[in-house]
């Protein structure tokens, strides 16, 4: 019996034991998965923080994916467009303001030489030549100094002191326009900078475009001392038309890198629509010959700087043919014969005309190209303010053209000879804002 007791005291102690340990394993298991469903738990919260934050960081990334890209096109396009810019809205307009002064100065310039009154004033005096004379003892003086000039002399002697400060107004209004150029471009560009409106880029080329405007006011006077010389007496007075050619030129470049630098400023970059996708190579070859017209129709200007100089407008007044022939016998009389293109008044004139023609014919094949690609698709798909500013070029061509012929036609007015050489420029502000336009677009 006692044995059987102590066997079933001892089964009792297992079952408890058992019971025990199951409940002992029970609860292991228990804490197991909950600590399997509280770090599985965590697990999802962790992975749903990390892919909230996957997504956040995805779209910041987004963002500055896109800024980077868009630096980087905006650098590739910097790189591949000069005319691109970051700086404020206000820079562009300010230099688009500067451009009219120079507009307006190359045309008093025009007017200047026209009325032959470049000579009057025989001293550069930059800071105190600012006021006119105040009276009639300072005017006696300006005349006295006048009359000592080879011009004067030579060809104005009959000029009594009221003719004087009649061509004296045009060289003083001249002058004065430049210096004021200067000071309406130096002034806001010192306080752009300060503002930290302007970019960098920008800064190197509006110094760049300071530094022609004061080297155009010593190279004005270089001209201008130029006809102050003595010479023979079977050349008459003038400025050399070699110099007439470089301050015309610079004046020319000033105003084109002035005004090409307001436009990209004004007038971003944006993507083109998928309708001009197809025509990206023609697209290009538009920006090419716009390009290439630019320096055709500068080339022409510079040239005319050459008719100007020798006079040779006057030697043939007639259209289209020089006289009775369609090519004069005088183009070769000069030895060497390079000497003929610079020197020679009718080879002059007959290049001028020539560089004229190529121009029509240039701005012909770039409208050609333009509104009849791909039977006219190109045009449909042009923007409308690319089309504006193309027929813009075609108007300003047109009056250009009628303002050349009747200048030689009826021997060079002032009126006419000043409006061919307003139109020139004219022309040329088309071109560049042409080209701006076909530049705009990122294909």
């Amino acid at each position: 019996m006692r044995q059987i007791s102590k066997l079933l005291r001892y089964d009792k102690i297992l079952k408890n034991q058992s019971s025990n340990s199951l409940f002992q394993l029970n609860k292991q298991l228990f804490q197991n998965s909950s600590n399997i469903n509280l770090n599985s738990k965590r697990i999802i919260f962790q992975t749903n923080y990390n892919n909230q934050n996957h997504k956040n960081n995805h779209h910041i990334n987004y963002f500055s994916t896109n800024t980077n890209s868009n630096s980087n096109s905006n650098s590739n396009s910097n790189s591949n467009d000069f005319y691109s810019s970051n700086s404020n809205r206000s820079v562009g307009w300010w230099l688009l303001g500067c451009s009219s002064l120079i507009f307006g100065v190359v045309i008093i310039g025009g007017i200047t030489r026209l009325t032959e009154s470049g000579l009057s004033i025989t001293e550069w005096r930059p800071i105190t030549g600012i006021l006119p004379p105040m009276n009639e003892i300072e005017w006696q003086i300006e005349y006295e100094k006048y009359k000592n000039s080879p011009e004067f002399q030579q060809i104005h002697n009959w000029m009594k002191i009221e003719d004087f400060k009649r061509i004296y107004f045009w060289e003083f209004l001249h002058r004065i326009l430049a210096r004021g150029v200067g000071l309406s471009f130096l002034l806001p560009f010192a306080w752009f900078i300060s503002k930290g409106k302007i970019s960098k880029p920008d800064i190197k080329m509006c110094s760049a475009l300071f530094a022609g405007i004061c080297g155009q006011g010593a190279l004005g006077w270089y001209m201008v001392k130029s006809g102050l010389e003595e010479t023979i007496a079977e050349a008459p007075p003038r400025v050399s038309h070699y110099r007439l050619a470089a301050h015309l030129g610079l004046a020319f470049s000033i105003y084109m890198g002035t005004l090409q630098t307001s436009l990209r400023v004004l007038l971003p970059q944006y993507a083109a629509s998928s309708q001009l996708i197809p025509f990206t190579r023609n697209i290009k070859k538009m920006r090419m010959i716009t390009g290439m017209l630019s320096g055709l129709i500068f080339t022409t200007a510079v040239s005319g700087a050459f008719v100007a100089g020798l006079d040779a407008g006057l030697v043939y007044t007639t259209f289209p043919k020089f006289g009775d022939c369609w090519i004069p016998d005088e183009l070769f009389l000069l030895k060497p014969n390079w000497k003929n293109f610079f020197d020679n008044e009718t080879t002059v004139q007959f290049d001028h005309r020539i560089f004229a023609g190529l121009s029509t014919i240039g701005i012909g094949s770039l409208y050609s190209i333009a509104r009849f690609s791909a039977k006219g698709a190109l045009w449909q798909a042009l923007p409308k303010r690319i089309k504006f500013t193309m027929n813009a070029v075609l108007l300003a061509l047109f009056f250009q053209i009628n303002l050349g012929i009747a200048t030689v036609v009826y021997s060079v007015p002032v009126s006419l000879a000043a409006s061919h050489q307003a139109g020139s420029l004219t022309l040329l502000s088309t071109i560049v804002w042409l080209m701006r336009e076909l530049r705009r677009l990122r294909l």
